[in-house]
């Protein structure tokens, strides 16, 4: 991005618990196991968890305290009762703070965790020299991010805003942890954030280097033709179906509408389809959210109780991937209901 956020402001206070939900903690499990199935039965003495989630995943890998540390961008107030493993705090992500933090981290890491925090840093190398001073002989990187060729294919654009400062595709990314001496032994795709990738790196060696950096040639290239295509079909049919959107709003008379969710990603689905006018509320499930507003269109967020829905003849669901979930919360919602992407359609 051209643009990076002060992270150290961005994350001293992070007031909203990282606590993961339902679906996600299924996906953990999943993840604790093929972890485990990687190592074969190998003993592993410490696991750096490198992220901003809370401590979910440690705790299906980790039999003990002892054998985990967790690097967190900030004590979250919100969900610190859930984190349960040692921690370091770390409100900047550059080489500097990095190389501090590795002077405190006594023990060598036979597993280093990674997930969906990668494209929210800025200062990649400094990432990847720290991975190498604290990583084992025999570290084992477990990486899940999206992957920009996935996203583009789901057309989850909204997935594009502040916080991920990177978008990656394979082979790049591949190529470039070989460069710090870390060779990818497996991809495979998942089906979070829109599209993601799993990746396995292995610690090798000095005179590896070469080696991997080959290997990585044949992971597979990407057409930047093919990219920009596919966004300019994804412009294109943001005006459609904005177009679309509008007529139904105009047909039916509505003239109190909010949308459905304020994440970051609802952010960017309104700075990119939804005209700011149209809505006069947002609405989110999330408490901590309730009465503060969201940014550039400044709308009051509410949370979905059925005193607050019946103030609006429309809800246009802005968090989009969750329209189903979203919909049985809506059941009694009497008013026109739209599902506004990826094709605009009233829910009956």
């Amino acid at each position: 991005m051209s643009v990076v956020p002060d992270v150290k402001g961005y994350y001293k206070n992070y007031i909203y618990p990282n606590t993961v939900n339902s679906e996600f903690q299924r996906h953990y499990q999943e993840y604790a196991d093929y972890i485990k199935g990687f190592l074969k039965g190998r003993f592993f003495r410490r696991v750096l968890d490198f992220g901003k989630d809370d401590d979910y995943l440690l705790r299906c890998i980790c039999s003990h305290r002892k054998q985990a540390i967790a690097i967190r961008p900030s004590l979250n107030r919100s969900n610190k009762n859930n984190l349960l493993y040692p921690k370091k705090y770390i409100t900047s992500y550059d080489e500097k703070d990095l190389i501090r933090l590795s002077g405190k981290i006594k023990k060598k890491c036979d597993i280093i965790i990674v997930n969906n925090f990668l494209a929210n840093i800025d200062d990649l190398k400094g990432v990847l020299k720290f991975f190498k001073t604290v990583a084992s002989r025999k570290c084992l990187i477990f990486i899940e991010t999206s992957n920009f060729n996935q996203m583009l294919q789901n057309r989850v654009f909204d997935m594009i805003y502040h916080e991920h400062l990177s978008y990656f595709h394979k082979y790049p990314l591949v190529k470039f942890f070989a460069k710090y001496g870390f060779e990818c032994i497996e991809i495979k795709e998942v089906n979070t954030k829109g599209g993601s990738n799993r990746y396995v790196f292995k610690n090798i060696t000095s005179h590896n280097y070469q080696r991997s950096q080959s290997r990585a040639r044949n992971k597979g290239k990407v057409s930047i033709k093919y990219i920009f295509r596919k966004i300019g079909e994804i412009k294109k049919t943001l005006k459609t179906q904005e177009s679309k959107i509008h007529r139904l709003l105009m047909k039916n008379k509505i003239t109190k509408c909010a949308v459905y969710g304020a994440s970051a990603t609802t952010t960017a689905f309104l700075e990119n389809m939804l005209s700011r006018e149209t809505f006069t509320n947002q609405i989110d499930d999330n408490p901590l959210k309730e009465r503060l507003y969201s940014p550039f269109s400044n709308l009051k967020v509410l949370t979905p109780s059925s005193q607050n829905l019946e103030k609006f003849d429309c809800i246009v669901i802005g968090a989009w991937r969750f329209a189903d979930k979203i919909q049985n919360k809506l059941q009694s919602f009497r008013g026109l209901k739209i599902n506004p992407w990826p094709k605009a359609t009233i829910i009956k």
